[in-house]
């Protein structure tokens, strides 16, 4: 009798540790994390593809800069997956045509990369509430210091931007 009940204490356990909310709480941050990561490389791709377009060569060394950092978040975001069992390519595969997908003219795209920022801002902010890990907290709010920095270089070249813009026009 006392094999069945170890059996028993068992299996109970295991069921219970299936239905508990720091399974879902954790597959929850890994889905989350796994966005990040596809979302870092993503906007890094789009600011590579957007700097061509930008005349100033002050701005496309800050956009460089910007990119080489989302790349560098990409791979921190892929190592601490790894460490969660979780496999996956080391790079995010460029579909066909993707370059048609961003707005036209530089303007438009670093919008629309801020746009993405600001997403990943937040998603960082409600991660690094969502976990108890301190490691992992410490670099969710690395992250999330570093996108809302480039939240805010992105708003300033747009405003130059802008301005010069307006400058031509005139």
């Amino acid at each position: 009798m006392g094999l069945w009940h170890q059996i028993q204490g068992a299996l109970s356990s295991v069921w219970a540790d299936l239905q508990s909310p720091a399974i879902d709480a954790r597959t929850r941050l890994v889905i989350s994390l796994t966005e990040a990561w596809q979302a870092e490389q993503r906007i890094a791709m789009q600011i590579h593809q957007t700097l061509p377009e930008v005349l100033y060569e002050q701005f496309r060394r800050r956009l460089e800069g910007m990119a080489r950092e989302d790349e560098q978040h990409a791979d921190l975001l892929q190592e601490r997956l790894r460490g969660y069992g979780v496999m996956m390519a080391d790079s995010l595969q460029t579909p066909a045509g993707s370059l048609n997908s961003l707005p036209s003219g530089p303007w438009r795209r670093l919008r629309h990369i801020l746009a993405e920022k600001r997403e990943l801002y937040e998603r960082y902010r409600q991660d690094v509430g969502a976990t108890d890990d301190s490691s992992l907290q410490s670099l969710l709010e690395r992250l999330r210091d570093d996108e809302e920095r480039h939240q805010e270089e992105l708003i300033e070249i747009l405003m130059q931007l802008d301005a010069h813009i307006h400058d031509t026009i005139t």
